[in-house]
This record gives C-alpha cells, sequence and structure tokens, in this order.
C-alpha cells in the first residue's frame, strides 16, 4: 500500500476541536508503534471480520436482516479499536457495547422471526415503539442465547455488563477511570494512550465474542471461508481472563 503523506491544512490544531483530533490521531499512531501481543490478536479479529463481510454475497432473503446486522456489528467493532488505540478508553465501550448488541439483535430475530417485523416498524407508533421495547430487551436476547449456546451466553453476558460498568452507562467505573487523581484534586483524563494495549483486548474479545453469535447463523459460510477454524485457533489466546 502506498504511504499516504498528510498536507496539514492552515490553523489545524489551532483551536480546541482540531487540536483534539489531532492528539487523538498522534496517540494512534504512539500505540501503533508500541503494539504487541494484543494488537496482533485485534488485527485477527478484524481480518475475520473482514473475510465474512466480504462474502455475504448469495444469502437466502432469511437472512437479510443477520447479514446487514453483522456489518453494522464490525462498523461498531472499527469505531471501538480506533477510540482505544486514541486514548479514548471509557468512549469505546459504547461502541463496544454496540457490537456486540447488534449480534445479539441477529441471533434473536433469527430465532424469532415475527420480531423481525416488530423491529422494523419501531417507529411506526408509540405502540410499536414499546413493542420493540419490551421485545428486544438485551437480557432476553441473551436468556434466548443461553437455550441453544449455554457457554457462549456467559461470555457475552461477562463482557455485555464490563461495557455498562467502564463506560456505555456512566456508572463511577466509568467516571473514575476517565479522572487523573492527585494532591491537586480530580483532573479529567479525555486521553490516555498508555492505557490503550490493553483496552485493545477488551475490544478484541467483544468481536470475538460477536463473530461467535454470527457464527451460529452463517454456519457452513464461516466453515467454507476457515474462518471457524480461524476462531478457534484465537479463542484461547483472546479470552484469556475473561
Amino acid at each position: 500500500m502506498e504511504k499516504r503523506q498528510i498536507k496539514v491544512p492552515p490553523k489545524w490544531a489551532d483551536d480546541p476541536i482540531s487540536s483534539f483530533i489531532d492528539d487523538s490521531f498522534a496517540n494512534c499512531l504512539y500505540s501503533f508503534a508500541r503494539s504487541g501481543e494484543n494488537y496482533s490478536l485485534l488485527l485477527r479479529v478484524e481480518k475475520a471480520f473482514e473475510t465474512i463481510s466480504e462474502n455475504l454475497n448469495g444469502l437466502s432473503a432469511d437472512l437479510l436482516f443477520q447479514a446487514l446486522f453483522l456489518i453494522k456489528s464490525r462498523s461498531a467493532f472499527r469505531g471501538a479499536y480506533m477510540l482505544a488505540l486514541s486514548g479514548q478508553i471509557t468512549n469505546s465501550f459504547p461502541l463496544q457495547r454496540s457490537c456486540l448488541e447488534w449480534a445479539l439483535y441477529a441471533f434473536h430475530i433469527n430465532n424469532n422471526p415475527e420480531l423481525g417485523d416488530v423491529w422494523v416498524r419501531r417507529h411506526e407508533s408509540d405502540e410499536h415503539y414499546r413493542e420493540v421495547k419490551n421485545k428486544l430487551k438485551p437480557y432476553l436476547m441473551i436468556q434466548g442465547l443461553e437455550k441453544h449456546h449455554f457457554v457462549l451466553s456467559l461470555a457475552a453476558q461477562k463482557l455485555y455488563d464490563s461495557t455498562i460498568d467502564f463506560g456505555a452507562h456512566p456508572n463511577q467505573k466509568a467516571l473514575t477511570s476517565a479522572m487523573d487523581i492527585d494532591d491537586e484534586g480530580y483532573r479529567p483524563s479525555y486521553l490516555a494512550p498508555e492505557k490503550s494495549d490493553d483496552l485493545l483486548l477488551a475490544v478484541s474479545q467483544i468481536g470475538y465474542v460477536s463473530l461467535r453469535i454470527f457464527r451460529t447463523l452463517f454456519r457452513k459460510r464461516f466453515d467454507l471461508l476457515s474462518i471457524t477454524d480461524r476462531l478457534d485457533e484465537l479463542g484461547e489466546q483472546v479470552m484469556k481472563g475473561a
């Protein structure tokens, strides 16, 4: 791939917005330069997502939702690891949650086809909106996964709870992990690239479990493309400590 040279426009980084973006990008370079095993694991998960995302053609019509949800899951996964690399630690967790939720929605609708119509009609009326809220709750979707894939559901539940704790909701850990505390008091920590490497493992775990869920829906496609074998090889490494 040809290396790009970026010509910085006049006044770039002279205001708070472009300065923050510039610092975030610099942190991505820093994180990449010091990357190790966790980045390698993340890359393997991304490549697995890439392979299945580029080979969804020819699926039957009843798998349309699931295929589109897989694309959205990968999109959230990519956003999560970009924020992680930039040092936006707590901000990565809402997208990690989104990555996993797209997979859970796909599984739940696959096993309850009537919910596809419910999901599509969400904004047609207040009644439809309430129906979606009642029937497509995360805990219900994880319970549905538990009935078919118990071990996978345990991993999904643990990771989902972790995203809630550390940033997907305004919880205590989300707040304190984004603060610097010293003798002078509390200061917000918007960018913490020194924490990026550890977070890459968490993002990899979210991506891995999401792919495992999608594999239950596209089993033949995953097997044919050797993605299943790649996930099997990844499992013990990426899920360590999870």
